[in-house]
């Protein structure tokens, strides 16, 4: 039962930003447990809605996290039904993906490093990888 976890979600999630697909939905579900448990309600300010986010930057739609997924090139075929583990982890691709995409890591790798006589090294590749 949720009265069982809900130290270690507590402490899981403390400080940190809650991200969700359509949060007001699931939010109802969270203060209500946490009510019955004499727990205060989930900060609003803590929580970043996806469907929101989704809502403004495509207007016109769709904006399920399947569309999503199709629509940034995520693969969802593992999802055949709703499932919290796997929907956490395509709304975290989502969610990236929303907010400007994965930046592509700086990679330096040195081809054949070399000290001229100022202390200088030469002959270093700089790839974006």
């Amino acid at each position: 039962t949720f009265a069982e976890i809900v130290d270690e979600w507590l402490a899981f999630t403390d400080g940190a930003k809650l991200i969700a697909h359509n949060a007001t939905f699931d939010l109802g579900f969270l203060n209500l447990e946490y009510s019955r448990l004499d727990h205060p309600a989930i900060d609003p300010g803590r929580i970043i809605d996806t469907l929101a986010l989704a809502r403004r930057k495509h207007p016109m739609g769709p904006n399920s996290l399947d569309a999503l997924c199709r629509r940034y090139g995520i693969d969802n075929t593992r999802r055949t039904k709703h499932g919290a583990l796997l929907d956490s982890e395509l709304l975290a691709e989502v969610y990236i993906e929303l907010i400007g995409g994965k930046q592509a890591a700086l990679v330096l790798e040195a081809v054949s490093v070399q000290m001229n006589g100022a202390g200088e090294v030469a002959d270093i590749d700089i790839s974006v990888g």
